[in-house]
């Protein structure tokens, strides 16, 4: 009745899979939920409580990025389901009713193969959901950034623009001069 997409290096909880199974349980068809991502190297800091697409900017960002999730102020934060653009796919979980509606993902590799899925799951009046209480460990891409993530990275973003139409060609060409200058000054070149 459902899906649940989870990478293969998370540390989770048993409670998680229950919480998200009672939430469809109860809910109506209509909702995706993502879980809220901890950084596994330091267990009490939040990674990302689901997400915002920055569409003029063809950028995502992470709600609660770098957040203590001791405190209270985080705590509260989280007490409230976030309504979000899109879910990252460390754990996502949909009706196959949605799957059904929607499609199948696109055969992208690497970055942004979920906020496209989230912009054609919210066009299609499903609601994604970052609910309290649903959340796993997992190491952040810190020290991951190659120049071929940095590749797809770029080539998604294209492709979901061509897609979706967030930005018009000016907007987008003036983003990726931008994007590229910034990479010539840093010496950030192949």
């Amino acid at each position: 009745t459902h899906v649940l997409l989870m990478d293969d290096d998370v540390a989770s909880e048993p409670e998680c899979l229950r919480r998200t199974a009672v939430m469809f349980a109860i809910a109506a068809d209509d909702i995706a939920i993502g879980g809220q991502m901890l950084d596994l190297d330091h267990p009490t800091v939040l990674h990302e409580a689901g997400a915002q697409i920055l569409e003029r900017k063809l950028q995502a960002r992470a709600l609660g990025r770098g957040s203590d999730a001791t405190s209270a102020a985080t705590l509260d934060f989280l007490m409230h389901p976030l309504s979000v653009d899109y879910n990252a796919w460390f754990y996502f979980a949909a009706p196959l009713k949605a799957v059904r509606r929607v499609g199948l993902p696109m055969p992208f590799f690497i970055n942004f193969d979920d906020v496209e899925y989230g912009i054609r799951l919210r066009r299609a009046g499903i609601r994604l959901l970052s609910p309290p209480g649903i959340a796993i460990w997992h190491r952040t891409g810190a020290g991951k950034e190659t120049r071929w993530r940095a590749y797809y990275y770029q080539r998604n973003t294209l492709v979901i623009n061509a897609q979706h139409h967030l930005c018009s060609r000016g907007q987008v060409a003036r983003i990726f001069l931008k994007r590229w200058l910034s990479a010539v000054a840093r010496r950030d070149v192949v």
